[in-house]
């Protein structure tokens, strides 16, 4: 017997056959298909008018003679971030003399060694009136003859100096007075790089011919300083032996100039504490905190530097250069815009260290000893500086605000730094951050508009053309989101690496040695027994052009700046604790009975709540960007928000599987020295040989082991810097 629900069925199928239209798959198919690109056509349309009309917009504002438009889709704009940094180039940064930088992975130099660096040292401190070019001279690089770098070049005597090391350039008895080499001659003395006297001897009569024929006018003299004999100098003349005792650290600086590059660093990504519960805390509430559009509002309050740069570099200079009230000077100018070579040491107490420092895996540590980072070391015991300093590239705005959390600087050995400074991006930043807001859609639950409007004119210091009043807003989230990206993507091109990857097919031994030689290969896969694909990336070193490596780390560090910054207003007060910080995102409770020290509203700068309609009962984190956290709604439902680095969130197994419950275990079994793994499939989207993406699922692990670049103190939870006592 059939049940009243299948009878009902039957019933209706038997009324309907034939009166419905018979399916098809291929023209469901093409259907399908033509609704999908009607789709796409209706948003590209969209964005193409969009796009216009903003140019048009700023065309207007710029008051441009070009009414020249930049093409969305062109083949020189391949990303919304290239298409908004043209943007920013063709109306705004054209304008102002901005320079390239030439050195923004290595100087255009050969390697110097520590006696060619004290000799040239001492030669150009006793000829200070002469203009002398070596390796850590102002110039940026030595003196270039053709394709012959000159160890040391004084241009007033038109002379060479070359200081060669006795086992690299075959020096022997009798000429070399070094006694460890008397035994070698001329037949049997092979060098370092596997050279025998006489070919040797034939490299240097060639350059001496070269700068003869080739640049008789620029030079009357060369000579050779063999390091035997440099070490014969240093033990008998006096004057070096003061020279070297006034200079000690000095002369032992790092043998590399200030690569502009080391500075770019991404924002704080730390863990401070790792678990927080309400039930622990009744008298206390956990926020999530997330400023808003924080680079953006760092580019438009900021001057940037302008022209070109002024190097610091020497004895000479780097006398000129002294500390008042926190801040560098250099012949009484303010250092605040550029970069600076240095070691120094931070405060043992400083639980929250502010400077980063690239350790030997060149990993970002927040930490406050160097052999402590390196070794990943629990206690630390190193009593002396040598030991604990750290020596790297920051930007000059953070050291200034390091040394007023009581980081001291031992040596200085490089600045560059820009006399003339601008606002270059408050025009385009202000704009387009009035364009958001205008379409933004909290207007909706306004109900004094123009109260608000004026509120965001006064803090964006808009100017009378571009403010807000209640005529041109509306709600258009579309718009803004577009708007907000265009924002986003812009910053991140000032620092753009130059170092591509390219990928080659390789068919001969003699080829893929060729590689391995001369470039980093990353990745090798075997396509057939005759083929490989090669992977690798190719260094550059033509000047970059289309970026700025000074503006673009100064975004980054003011950033920096301002998280810190809003942090210590959080622990002034005595109830409130850090837990994390995500960049622009601050985990912190606070007694529930005092006042919250940042500052919410929609504008840039000021802080928005990222749960604003929920209670948070807890927080579990298992390193950086790998956290939980349980909410209470205000109907009292419970949820849980995700955030697991390396996993994408919206994966069904993911959602049934990780919970704050799931955290919870973890890291109660992970301090039971229990590892506990999920395995969880994701779909991970690939492009074969023949350029066609293709879906393939892989299993990635979640598990308890934790990623901290801090330790664990004894209570487990709290987490500690590398150096820290």
């Amino acid at each position: 017997m059939d049940s009243a629900r299948l009878t009902e069925d039957k019933k209706s199928f038997h009324a309907n056959f034939g009166k419905e239209p018979i399916w098809c798959f291929k023209e469901a198919l093409q259907l399908r298909s033509q609704f999908k690109t009607r789709v796409l056509a209706k948003g590209c349309l969209t964005f193409l008018s969009e796009t216009i009309n903003l140019q048009k917009y700023l065309i207007t504002l710029t008051q441009s003679s070009q009414n020249e438009i930049v093409f969305p889709f062109s083949k020189q704009v391949l990303t919304l971030s290239s298409y908004t940094y043209k943007l920013l180039n063709y109306f705004y940064l054209n304008k102002e003399i901005i320079y390239a930088v030439t050195n923004e992975i290595s100087p255009i130099s050969v390697k110097c060694s520590r006696t060619e660096f004290q000799y040239v040292s001492f030669y150009e401190h006793l000829h200070q009136n002469d203009t002398i070019q070596h390796a850590f001279s102002k110039t940026l690089y030595q003196k270039r003859f053709g394709n012959y770098f000159v160890d040391l070049y004084n241009a007033t005597h038109k002379h060479i100096k070359q200081v060669c090391g006795c086992s690299v350039h075959n020096h022997v008895f009798p000429e070399c007075i070094d006694k460890k080499r008397q035994h070698l001659t001329k037949e049997n003395s092979i060098s370092l790089f596997n050279k025998s006297y006489n070919q040797v001897q034939a490299e240097q009569s060639k350059f001496i011919n070269y700068i003869k024929t080739n640049h008789s006018h620029e030079v009357d003299k060369i000579t050779f300083i063999y390091e035997c004999q440099w070490n014969l100098v240093k033990k008998q003349s006096l004057l070096y032996k003061n020279f070297a005792a006034d200079h000690k650290l000095f002369l032992d600086r790092p043998l590399t100039r200030l690569v502009p590059r080391i500075a770019v660093r991404s924002g704080f990504c730390e863990v401070y504490k790792l678990k927080w519960i309400k039930e622990d805390n009744p008298n206390k509430v956990f926020k999530i905190s997330d400023m808003n559009s924080m680079y953006s509002s760092m580019a438009f309050q900021n001057l940037f530097g302008i022209e070109d740069i002024e190097i610091v570099i020497g004895l000479k200079d780097l006398q000129n250069v002294e500390i008042k009230n926190n801040t560098l000077y250099y012949k009484n100018e303010q250092l605040d815009i550029g970069l600076i070579h240095c070691s120094v040491i931070g405060p043992k107490n400083l639980k929250m260290p502010f400077l980063m420092y690239r350790n030997s895996n060149k990993e970002n540590f927040l930490g406050l000893c160097k052999m402590c980072i390196n070794n990943l070391s629990k206690k630390c015991l190193h009593r002396s500086d040598r030991s604990r300093e750290l020596t790297s590239v920051w930007t000059l705005a953070e050291i200034n605000f390091s040394l007023s959390l009581n980081y001291k600087i031992t040596q200085i050995y490089e600045i560059h730094f820009f006399k003339k400074k601008k606002p270059i991006l408050r025009d385009y930043v202000q704009t387009l951050l009035s364009l958001r807001l205008q379409n933004c859609c909290i207007y909706e639950t306004l109900q004094d508009k123009q109260k608000f409007c004026n509120l965001v004119n006064r803090k964006l210091e808009l100017p009378t053309v571009i403010q807000l009043n209640v005529n041109n807003i509306c709600s258009n989230p579309l718009k803004a989101n577009l708007i907000k990206s265009l924002l986003n993507n812009c910053f991140g091109k000032f620092i753009q690496h130059p170092q591509t990857c390219k990928t080659e097919l390789v068919r001969s031994q003699a080829r893929l040695d060729e590689l391995m030689k001369t470039v980093e290969v990353t990745d090798i896969t075997n396509l057939s027994p005759t083929l490989l694909s090669v992977e690798y990336e190719a260094l550059s070193r033509k000047p970059n052009l289309k970026t700025n490596i000074y503006i673009g780390s100064q975004i980054t560090a003011l950033g920096r700046i301002e998280i810190y910054k809003k942090m210590l207003e959080i622990i002034k007060n005595p109830t409130a604790e850090i837990y994390s910080v995500d960049t622009d995102c601050i985990f912190f409770s606070i007694d529930k009975n005092s006042k919250d020290p940042l500052e919410y509203s929609v504008c840039p700068g000021d802080f928005k709540n990222t749960y604003p309609d929920s209670e948070i009962l807890a927080y579990y984190s298992l390193g950086p960007k790998n956290y939980s956290v349980l909410l209470r709604s205000h109907s009292g439902q419970l949820e849980t928000s995700l955030k697991v680095k390396g996993l994408t969130l919206n994966n069904t197994y993911l959602s049934q599987n990780i919970t704050a419950e799931t955290f919870s275990k973890f890291l109660e079994e992970r301090f039971n020295n229990e590892v506990k793994t999920l395995v969880i499939p994701q779909v991970q989207r690939c492009v074969d040989k023949n350029s066609i993406t293709k879906k393939k699922i892989i299993q990635k692990t979640f598990s308890n082991t934790l990623f901290l670049k801090r330790y664990l103190s004894d209570n487990m939870f709290d987490t500690f810097p590398y150096g820290y006592t």
